[in-house]
């Protein structure tokens, strides 16, 4: 029986970054993995109240704790003239998070992505975008493969399912470009699934980076 394997679990020991770094006994594991989702819930909430920010994307929030000291960064993507408005509003943030959590001293560092289109999250986004306003899908995925080439990417693999372009019947689309092989557990692959629910029912878009 064929069973299938998500990429990036796949992947996670050998190349695969740590988001939450703490070294704690076992019985404790618990407590410190709610403490890290109520840091991430407040932040994501937080960044979606700030007013003027149209384009924005958080793509991971890391967490390095310390015996009484905890640094977290959020990488994020941000137009250049926002980031000194999201800067002066950290200080709320601070406080909002001080009050979910038990440490006293802990630094928040913002950093913006480059290479914006070398993340699936981001591209995902900017399908559903031109889905929306009802660009042809070929031209989608033209358009798409144009922005990860400027990138310098490896290989990209585009897998859409679901009713496209409004169509009655349910399509499954897949789309391959350059070197990409899901087999190698040696290969640095990152992926991503986004559903969105549309009024023809749920739209779902995976896609596999090879960097």
């Amino acid at each position: 029986m064929i069973k299938k394997i998500n990429s990036l679990t796949f992947r996670f020991i050998k190349n695969k970054n740590n988001y939450s770094i703490w070294f704690i006994k076992r019985s404790y594991y618990y407590y410190n993995i709610l403490e890290d989702k109520k840091i991430r819930n407040c932040i994501n909430i937080f960044f979606k109240k700030i007013k003027y920010i149209i384009i924005y994307e958080i793509y991971y929030i890391k967490i390095n704790k310390f015996l009484n000291f905890i640094q977290i960064l959020i990488y994020i993507l941000v137009k250049n003239f926002l980031i000194k408005h999201i800067k002066k509003k950290i200080n709320k943030l601070r406080i909002k998070i001080k009050n979910k959590i038990n440490y006293i001293n802990f630094n928040i560092g913002i950093k913006k992505i480059i290479n914006i289109y070398k993340y699936p999250n981001i591209l995902s986004k900017f399908i559903i975008k031109q889905l929306k306003k009802k660009v042809s899908f070929f031209k989608i995925i033209k358009k798409t493969i144009e922005l990860t080439e400027k990138t310098y990417i490896k290989g990209i693999k585009i897998k859409i399912s679901g009713k496209i372009n409004s169509k009655e019947t349910k399509h499954n689309e897949c789309i391959k470009e350059g070197i990409i092989s899901l087999k190698n557990i040696k290969l640095k692959i990152n992926c991503c699934l986004y559903k969105i629910k549309t009024i023809y029912g749920i739209l779902s878009i995976k896609i596999w980076i090879f960097i």
